[in-house]
């Protein structure tokens, strides 16, 4: 599950960028994308959007609970 702390000054989109390259970076953890999905709580249309511009929208769903 992805939180969202940060020192500097960045917001929901450049965070869910830093967290899918740090995922899928040959430089970081290097998982593969074909494997991997996003869940986004209903509430947050921004972060649904977000993810559904980004990667593939039929590996992107939204998670009825908190």
């Amino acid at each position: 599950m992805l939180g969202n702390f940060s020192f500097g000054d960045y917001f929901k989109h450049d965070a869910i960028q830093f967290a899918w390259e740090l995922l899928t970076s040959e430089k970081w953890f290097a998982l593969p994308k074909e494997r991997l999905w996003v869940t986004v709580y209903e509430a947050t249309n921004e972060a649904y959007e977000i993810w559904e511009r980004s990667r593939d929208p039929a590996r992107t769903y939204y998670s009825h609970r908190r």
